[in-house]
C-alpha cells in the first residue's frame, strides 16, 4: 500500500530531526532516553500549524518512547490505533454510565463494540472500554458527543433521564463517606454504622467457624435492600430534587456503597474473630 503524503512527511521529519528511522528505533533508543527536547517540540508546533497534525506527532513520540518496553505486537497495535484515531485532545473526558469519568488524551470510535483510548496521565498504552458502558464524551472545546442510544423496543430510559441518573450517582460518590445533618443542612464525616454493624456481624459469624462464612454476605444484602431518601441538601438544585432519574441514581449509588461496606467490614470482622478464637483455644 502506498504511503500517504502525510505519512511521508512524518517519516521525513523523524529522519531529519531525530536521526533515526522506524526500522532502527530498537537499536538506537534506550528505555530512559528522551526522544525529543522541549526545543524540538516547539519546532514541531511551529512547523505544523494544523492542530490535529501536531497532536498526532506528539502522541506518536510517546508511543516511540515506550518501544523498548513493549513487544513488537503491542507497538504495531498502538501505531495502527494512532493513525486511525478520530479525535485527539489533552482534556477530553469519557463519562461512564456508573457516574465515573476517565480523562483521556485521545479516543477512537472505529470499533462498534469498544471505545479505545489513551489515559491523560500515566501509561500511554491503548486501553478499551465497552461502548455500552459509556454515556458520552465531553470534549475540550465544551461540546459533548453522546454515545448512549436508548432502545425503544426494550423500554430503555431516554437521554435526559439517564443524564440525571448519572448526576445522582456522582452526587452519591461525592458524599460516600459522609452523612447529612438535617439540623445544620450540611454533610459531615461521621462514624459509619454500616461498617460497625458489619464488623459485629462478621465477628458473630466467626463463632460458627466454617458455617459462618455466608454471614458477611447476608448482612451486606440486608443493609443494601433499604433505599435512603434524597436529603434536602442546599447544593442540590430544585430541578434535581424533583428528578426521578437523579433520585434513582443517588439511591442506587448509596445502596451499592452500603453493600460494599457491609461485606468488606463483615469479612474483616469474621477474620478477626477466627484469629481471636484460634489464639484463645491455643492458650
Amino acid at each position: 500500500m502506498a504511503l500517504s503524503d502525510y505519512t511521508l512527511q512524518v517519516r521525513s521529519f523523524l529522519r531529519k530531526y531525530a536521526g533515526f528511522t522506524l526500522l532502527s528505533l530498537k537499536q538506537k533508543t534506550s528505555p530512559k532516553q528522551k526522544l525529543f527536547s522541549s526545543d524540538s517540540i516547539i519546532h514541531i508546533t511551529t512547523h505544523y500549524q494544523i492542530f490535529n497534525k501536531c497532536c498526532i506527532l506528539h502522541t506518536f513520540f510517546i508511543v516511540l518512547n515506550q518501544i523498548t518496553d513493549m513487544t513488537l505486537r503491542h507497538f504495531i497495535t498502538s501505531l495502527i490505533f494512532l493513525f486511525s484515531v478520530t479525535t485527539l485532545s489533552a482534556q477530553d473526558t469519557l463519562l461512564l454510565l456508573n457516574g465515573k469519568t476517565k480523562p483521556v488524551k485521545l479516543f477512537n470510535l472505529n470499533d462498534p463494540d469498544w471505545v479505545r483510548y489513551v489515559k491523560l496521565q500515566g501509561s500511554s498504552r491503548v486501553k478499551k472500554v465497552d461502548i455500552y458502558k459509556v454515556f458520552s464524551i465531553k470534549k475540550a472545546d465544551g461540546t459533548e458527543q453522546v454515545l448512549y442510544k436508548p432502545d425503544s423496543t426494550s423500554d430503555d430510559p431516554d437521554i435526559p433521564w439517564v443524564r440525571d441518573f448519572i448526576a445522582g450517582q456522582q452526587y452519591g460518590i461525592l458524599h460516600k463517606r459522609e452523612r447529612f445533618n438535617k439540623h445544620d443542612n450540611q454533610w459531615h464525616r461521621r462514624l459509619n454504622f454500616t461498617e460497625v454493624g458489619g464488623i459485629a456481624a462478621g465477628g458473630a459469624g466467626s463463632l460458627l467457624t466454617f458455617y459462618g462464612i455466608p454471614v458477611p454476605a447476608i448482612y451486606a444484602i440486608a443493609v443494601g435492600r433499604h433505599s435512603p431518601a434524597l436529603p434536602n441538601a442546599p447544593d442540590i438544585s430544585p430541578e434535581m430534587k424533583n428528578s426521578e432519574g437523579f433520585i434513582s441514581g443517588y439511591q442506587k449509588q448509596r445502596r451499592n456503597q452500603r453493600i460494599r461496606q457491609g461485606f468488606i467490614s463483615g469479612m474483616i470482622g469474621f477474620a478477626v474473630g477466627i484469629v481471636t478464637f484460634t489464639l484463645i483455644e491455643r492458650n
